[in-house]
């Protein structure tokens, strides 16, 4: 009987402590948020599959929580939810130099890591208004390529995007976006991506040892190639 009683009253404080005494956020419970809004953009922009745009994805993560005012570990939950992105390496693909050291967190329905810029953060407008310039920007260079033979293509990236594309803002996954749509233009290769990557000294240090992957992987390319044709 009294094993019964501790266990019955042993139960009932440790109940009142999870729910009076300590007050836990429960991110995954905000009945204002609107999940589809969020979920649509995030197809709109191209991350919503595929676990090619990493970098993208905690960007979008940490500016959209700013944006909604919510913890942003409801927002990666959701998506790790409805879609089938998997959260996780950002820090293999990103240049230590530049953003800084990769500061890691769980939160139960996947792991990510969150990356601190050194120089001062991007608004959440500047943020939005990034990638949709970046799309124009590939349009615009995509129709301009008309103008060069196939054996200028390498002058023609050299000349056009150098003050464009490789900034410190401008991440490797857009760089490897923009270099497979010319692949693509000019009937290349994919396996010989090397060819441009090598031939043009990438200006801000990032580590290449994935792009050949994103380059490469059809499902990540399809929902760029998408998304691009939906904003045209």
């Amino acid at each position: 009987m009294d094993k019964l009683m501790f266990w019955i009253v042993g139960g009932l404080l440790f109940y009142l402590y999870f729910k009076i005494i300590w007050k836990g956020e429960d991110t995954m419970v905000n009945k204002d948020f609107d999940t589809d809004k969020m979920m649509n953009l995030l197809e709109y922009y191209g991350y919503g599959k595929g676990t090619a745009l990493a970098q993208n994805i905690t960007y979008f993560i940490k500016k959209y929580a700013e944006l909604e005012k919510v913890d942003w570990k409801l927002i990666a939950g959701i998506i790790a939810k409805e879609s089938s992105f998997n959260i996780y390496a950002v820090g293999d693909y990103v240049d230590e130099d530049y953003y800084g050291k990769h500061h890691y967190a769980s939160f139960g329905l996947g792991q990510i890591y969150t990356t601190k810029k050194k120089k001062e953060e991007w608004s959440t407008f500047d943020f939005i208004c990034e990638y949709s310039r970046s799309y124009d920007i590939i349009r615009e260079f995509n129709l301009n390529l008309q103008e060069y033979r196939d054996k200028e293509v390498i002058k023609a990236i050299n000349m056009d995007i150098n003050n464009v594309f490789f900034k410190p803002e401008v991440n490797i996954f857009l760089i490897a976006r923009f270099i497979r749509i010319i692949m693509d233009k000019h009937n290349l290769d994919p396996y010989d991506y090397k060819r441009i990557c090598y031939h043009y000294n990438v200006g801000i240090n990032a580590r290449l040892e994935g792009l050949g992957h994103w380059l490469l992987e059809s499902n990540y390319y399809t929902t760029v190639l998408e998304t691009i044709n939906k904003l045209s």
